[in-house]
């Protein structure tokens, strides 16, 4: 049993009821008290739906549920209500002005449906918040496995849909509903009928933000999400900054199936490694309105339209797009590695595509008709038809190419982790790259990836690389990046996207804003002739960012002496393309209690800034000085952290001098010379010692033994 911290009452506070108010239900799934009333975490209901009746019964309210397993006999698993919001994510001991600390990554919380049941049915005007809900295969109504709305208005945010099974929306199912979906993830569920493994929505709207589609199989269409609706009753939905990554259908649409009258807007969108045995391995849309805005393609593959396939009535708009290396596996001229289709209107502007392909490696970016066209201001391989577009190779920023040694797949987080020999790659710096493995079928395209994370060695993927247990290393793979190189024809060659004909777009992917780097007009200046504008080609607009380096740590003098004072001397230089604001360098030295800082000012591009720093130190080895540029994170932009720290390992000792050397300076010259001859006729010489040759008195002979050292005679 958790232990109880509802209140702020102290020998009340297990026995106050907060529901009275209307206001909180509590549910813990250890409540093994007896009592269950959901007032207090030691009274706490013990399934959801009691807590869900109990506010639905007082008019609405809040359900706050501790980690752990939700099941029931009766299907749906949990049944919202009206103005009820379900939040999960709690460890089973906050109190009422806690709310903050819930944590769904770390206090998991699940709704299974054991494999038997639905999980989940939609309500109006509410919530349902950070749940993972899994193994929901419904025997009856097999549509929105995972979630079912019908006519209904939720919310959902911070929830999992995971292995999920219908004929139709595996994870969530939309009818007639408007739904807010934020922030969750549709990971490995399944249809085997009309499709839509991951979300399904049929004369719907709704807006999906930050959500991620993964791994999903549809046995029809729409491996991620399939989308219809008609001309009376039209569905529309907005995807915002939404990852579309190895989904997987059997006919059309592997990330996105769109049919009849509904319209979909697509705006900082990835499309990264969907495969489809039909048309359109990112998109499919059949009629309706199809805008596209600042979106990544790359790696999918299908047999017509590798990334995006466009038919019949409706629209294709899209703007700012990078369509990179997608795959078409038919063998006639109309197959489009990238685009392939028709509608009534298109409007193409500031976009790139290249590496588009055909299954025997001809290159084939676009196979596409459109009643009504407008092409401007594109970079596409070959050439394009238009205004002001260009053939000319984008100069992505550098991949990798090398050989898996091991492949590893974690379902419950569906997940890879390839392991590359000869892997030297700087910790988190792929992120968002494409990982293409060779195929077991040689004839095949290469199987795409995008990429989570990466550490020196190793790279983890959405998705299963094993494919089953089928593939296994070693096997050759490479990393694509879709990002532009400093000097890309890319650069400054777009149209200026403000306009209400091109889209309106004022950002990139990323959100930075467009012309920012203003390598020929600046982000503020006018359009050059011939020049269109100072917007990049392509989702992503190239930032010049800093990147602060400790480029020498250096001795004055280069080996110092026990107990004497001397500097070590930091060099900080700026060696990315953009300038750096003030920033904080740290200095380490062997027996600090903390390390000692100083301030760095602003340095631009190629500028550089000595730190000084005085110390004394008694003989000893192997002492260690530590720099660290950017200390404390005062430039958040720094793309490369490996380069801000440099140390210096060095001893302090007597140095071993000629003992002719009489001044130690490292030389027997005439100093040393005039210094015996000095001391020999009883003059001060400031503490130096000439007695050469050891006899306890400078003479004749001291004299002579260092000018012949001058001289160079033995």
């Amino acid at each position: 049993m958790k232990a109880a911290a509802w209140t702020v009452c102290l020998a009340a506070a297990m026995t106050v009821s907060l529901s009275a108010s209307g206001a909180i239900w509590l549910v813990d799934a250890d409540n093994v008290s007896g009592v269950e009333d959901g007032t207090t975490w030691a009274t706490a209901f013990t399934n959801i739906q009691s807590a869900v009746d109990a506010a639905d019964g007082a008019g609405g309210g809040q359900v706050w549920v501790a980690a752990g397993t939700y099941t029931s006999a009766a299907s749906p698993v949990v049944g919202m209500a009206d103005n009820v919001a379900i939040y999960g994510g709690f460890a089973g001991n906050e109190s009422a002005d806690q709310f903050d600390l819930r944590d769904p990554q770390a206090n998991v919380t699940l709704i299974d449906g054991e494999s038997a049941r639905r999980g989940v049915t939609g309500a109006n005007n509410a919530i349902i918040d950070g749940f993972t809900i899994t193994r929901c295969v419904p025997t009856t109504t097999s549509w929105g496995a995972g979630m079912q709305c019908q006519d209904t208005s939720p919310t959902i945010s911070n929830c999992t849909f995971q292995a999920n099974a219908a004929s139709s929306g595996g994870g969530l199912g939309l009818s007639g509903s408007a739904a807010v979906i934020t922030d969750c993830r549709f990971l490995a569920n399944d249809s085997d009928g009309s499709g839509a493994a991951g979300m399904y929505a049929s004369i719907s709207t709704a807006t999906i933000v930050r959500c991620l589609f993964a791994g999903n199989y549809s046995g029809g269409n729409g491996g991620g999400v399939t989308a219809w609706g008609s001309l009376k009753l039209p569905t529309n939905l907005t995807f915002i900054d939404c990852t579309f990554a190895s989904n997987e259908a059997w006919q059309d649409g592997a990330g996105v199936y769109m049919a009849g009258d509904s319209a979909a807007t697509f705006s900082g969108c990835r499309f990264v490694g969907n495969e489809i045995s039909g048309e359109g391995g990112g998109i499919s849309s059949e009629d309706g309105h199809l805008t596209i805005l600042n979106c990544v393609f790359t790696g999918n593959t299908s047999l017509y339209g590798g990334a995006i396939a466009k038919w019949s009535d409706g629209e294709l708009k899209m703007t700012n797009c990078t369509l990179r290396r997608n795959w078409c596996h038919a063998g006639s001229s109309f197959s489009g590695g990238n685009i392939y289709g028709e509608c009534d209107s298109a409007t193409i502007t500031n976009c790139i595509l290249w590496e588009g392909q055909k299954d025997d490696g001809t290159p084939n970016e676009m196979d596409f008709y459109a009643t009504i066209r407008s092409y401007s201001y594109n970079n596409v391989a070959g050439g394009l038809a238009g205004t002001a577009n260009i053939d000319a190779d984008p100069l992505f920023q550098p991949g990798y190419l090398g050989t898996i040694s091991a492949l590893a797949y974690d379902a419950a987080a569906c997940q890879s982790t390839v392991t590359i020999e000869s892997g030297a790659f700087l910790p988190g710096t792929l992120t968002g790259q494409l990982l293409q493995v060779a195929p077991v079928n040689p004839y095949d395209p290469p199987c795409g990836y995008l990429i989570v994370a990466n550490d020196a060695t190793t790279i983890t993927v959405w998705a299963d690389v094993t494919r089953g247990g089928s593939v296994t290393a070693p096997r050759a793979c490479e990393v694509l990046n879709w990002r532009l190189q400093d000097a890309s024809p890319c650069l400054d060659t777009g149209r200026d996207a403000s306009e209400s004909t091109y889209g309106a777009i004022t950002t990139d992917i990323d959100g930075d804003a467009r012309g920012y780097d203003g390598l020929n007009d600046g982000p503020t200046g006018p359009p050059e002739p011939g020049d269109g504008s100072d917007y990049d080609m392509g989702a992503d607009e190239l930032i010049r960012l800093p990147d602060l380096a400790v480029s020498a740590v250096t001795l004055l003098p280069a080996a110092p002496l026990p107990d004497e004072e001397f500097t070590i001397q930091v060099t900080v230089l700026n060696v990315g393309l953009g300038n750096a604001g003030p920033s904080v360098l740290s200095i380490e030295l062997t027996g600090d209690a903390t390390p000692l800082t100083y301030p760095v000012p602003a340095l631009d591009a190629g500028e550089s800034y000595v730190v000084p720093r005085l110390a004394t130190l008694p003989e000893g080895e192997d002492y260690s000085v530590t720099a660290i540029a950017d200390a404390e994170g005062d430039v958040p932009t720094d793309p490369n952290l490996a380069n801000n720290a440099l140390t210096r390992v060095f001893d302090v000792s007597v140095p071993a001098f000629h003992t002719c050397d009489i001044d130690r300076d490292g030389d027997v010259d005439a100093v040393d010379v005039q210094l015996v001859i000095n001391a020999a006729l009883s003059l001060d010489i400031g503490g130096f010692d000439a007695d050469v040759d050891d006899l306890n008195g400078v003479s004749a002979v001291d004299v002579q033994m260092v000018i012949n050292a001058a001289l160079g005679i033995l």
